[in-house]
């Protein structure tokens, strides 16, 4: 009678071997320390903790100063947001956020698209780069409100000066970032595919692309807030709604409270489209690794 092989015991789980059953407590800690580390790899934590800190320091200032007139509370001012989520009024929060979304949206949108356009006109042919170059960079120094009284002049007090004011912020970071990033395409890279017989179309479409396509995301996020920060500035011209007319207004009238609660949700809305930009720049390029 031959000698039976015995089982390998080395990959069996160790509660096994003796025919009982997987400590469950042992299942649960293993699944913890997996979401502790990939919360500690994402740096959630660490966000987390750094905006935790900046509240808790505005929180001990307010009570420090004691004074809501210099100074509002966190508590005091998410007690204002909700009556100004809930209550009607020319300060109003829904609408406010409403206009000013849409003006961004419509400024950076339109900047980023014709930026992008343009500035893959100006690497793709010199004559058009030569012509182009200049005037976009002598104009880029200009801050687009210097241009704010002529707007008027020109197209009257509506939406149009806002829409123009925000869609110069974004139209030259677009226009000179797509213009670096696509002449900075490694051209071993459009050799190699030459090379190999790849058509015109496909180095764009494969090489060129996808070379330049980081470089533009990144300007498209740095365009998205700029366009935010000078939301307010735009929104001084006669406007009548929209969160940075909000915060003028309850500036004048010396309701803190509402300043910041403007404040604070512009912040918020330029870091929500920051973190889908970012989330779109993850997946169209996916060999960057998560930002």
């Amino acid at each position: 009678m031959g000698t039976e092989a015995l089982p390998d015991l080395d990959g069996i789980d160790p509660g096994l071997r003796d025919g009982s059953e997987p400590d469950a407590r042992s299942a649960v800690s293993d699944s913890i320390a997996a979401w502790v580390g990939w919360l500690r790899q994402s740096g959630a934590v660490a966000s987390v903790l750094s905006v935790s800190a900046v509240v808790a320091i505005w929180w001990v200032a307010s009570l420090i100063l004691n004074s809501s007139f210099i100074l509002a509370s966190p508590p005091s001012v998410f007690s204002r947001f909700v009556s100004l989520a809930t209550t009607p009024s020319d300060l109003e929060i829904w609408p406010n956020t409403a206009a000013s979304l849409t003006r961004v949206l419509i400024g950076w949108g339109s900047g980023s698209i014709l930026g992008i356009v343009v500035g893959a006109a100006m690497a793709s042919n010199a004559a058009i780069r030569g012509a182009l170059d200049p005037l976009i960079e002598l104009g880029r120094p200009l801050p687009p409100l210097a241009f704010a009284p002529l707007l008027i002049i020109w197209f009257g007090i509506g939406e149009l000066p806002k829409d123009i004011i925000l869609f110069a912020v974004g139209f030259p970071i677009l226009a000179i970032a797509t213009r670096s990033a696509i002449l900075g395409v490694d051209r071993t890279w459009v050799r190699a595919a030459q090379t190999l017989g790849a058509s015109p179309m496909y180095i764009l479409a494969r090489v060129v692309i996808p070379g330049a396509l980081p470089g533009i995301l990144t300007a498209v996020r740095l365009a998205s807030g700029l366009t935010w920060s000078t939301l307010i500035a735009a929104e001084i011209i006669a406007s009548t709604e929209g969160l940075g007319w909000l915060i003028i207004e309850a500036g004048r009238y010396l309701d803190t409270e509402a300043v910041f609660v403007g404040i604070v949700v512009i912040g918020a809305l330029a870091f929500t489209m920051d973190r889908i930009l970012r989330l779109m720049e993850n997946a169209l390029v996916p060999w960057r690794g998560m930002q």
